[in-house]
Parts: structure tokens; sequence; C-alpha cells
């Protein structure tokens, strides 16, 4: 099984790393990008911990790495990021 990243949650994946690149500098922010990357290679290897999203469209599921959400659905062979959104932003409405 492998990802894909929807260009949404590759836009977030912008914002993210540039945000933290102008506050704590390349190496972090680089550093903060790849443990995305880890996260979602570990939500492949550990579907049974997937756990539906609060208050989203069924099939649509949720995991917390750091201060932000990813949100994934699963394909054929694939997950789906759907968006990786800040912990206090309204999910509802970036996920319509």
């Amino acid at each position: 099984m492998r990802f894909r990243i929807s260009s949404e949650a590759s836009g977030d994946l912008v914002s993210v790393w540039e945000y933290t690149k102008d506050r704590w500098g390349i190496e972090q922010a680089d550093l903060y990008i790849d443990g995305f990357m880890l996260r979602f290679v570990w939500l492949i290897e550990n579907g049974a911990l997937w756990s539906p999203g609060p208050d989203i469209k069924p099939g649509v599921f949720s995991c917390i790495e750091k201060s932000h959400v990813i949100f994934f659905s699963e394909g054929q062979g694939h997950i789906n990021i759907l968006r990786i959104l800040h912990g206090r932003m309204d999910s509802g409405r970036h996920l319509e």
C-alpha cells in the first residue's frame, strides 16, 4: 500500500513548511515535514488503529501529528491524504 497526497494537502504541507521555516528555520521545517511522511507510512502499516474523523463524512479518518490533524481516506491499494490542518482550524469548513 502507498499514500497519495491531494493537491489541497500538498498546499497544506507547503504552508506548514513555510510557517515553520519563518519561525524556527529550514532545518526544523524539514524535520517537521519528515514527521508527516513518517506518519503517512505509519498509517499505512497500522490500519487497525485508524479512527474516524469527528463530525466529518463517513470514510474519512483522522490522525494527530504534533499540532496538526491529518485527514485521509482509504483507496484501492493506497490511502488518500486529503488535508493537513492545524488543530485549531475548523475541519468541517476545510473538508467540504
